[in-house]
């Protein structure tokens, strides 16, 4: 009796780790996903934005993955969240771009790194944007 309990636990265990494994999001599906995410303006340079932006990351808790430059105007960031009680925990891509010399966007998009998640995500985005503002207008 022991050893058949034992194996349908050890089934289950087995099946969601799998299952769980294959349904992660990536890095790379975050950063190349389309969805625009939350996007916020600031009537700031897009320097202001870029200097402000690593001590929001921080503040928020969220660890800088990757920084990608290469386009003139843009700077994209993916960062991630830590493992949670809730969740796998969560990649978070935020885009800096360039408006005019006194504008610069910010949009964020946060998924989680399971794909189906008992939980809903914390979004950054709100916290984020609010630390960018404290550091860029001194509020």
């Amino acid at each position: 009796m022991w050893s058949l309990l034992h194996r349908r636990e050890s089934l289950v265990v087995a099946l969601v780790l799998s299952s769980t494994l294959m349904a992660c999001t990536s890095v790379q599906s975050v950063r190349d996903s389309a969805a625009p995410g939350f996007v916020h303006r600031f009537a700031v340079s897009y320097q202001q934005v870029l200097e402000a932006t690593p001590a929001s990351l921080a503040a928020v808790r969220l660890s800088v993955l990757e920084t990608d430059d290469s386009v003139a105007g843009r700077r994209v960031i993916m960062a991630r969240h830590g493992l949670s009680y809730a969740s796998w925990g969560e990649y978070v891509r935020v885009i800096v771009t360039q408006i005019d010399a006194g504008h610069t966007d910010v949009a964020v998009l946060t998924k989680g790194r399971e794909a189906v998640s008992a939980t809903k995500y914390p979004d950054f985005y709100g916290d984020l944007l609010l630390e960018i503002g404290k550091r860029v207008l001194g509020t």
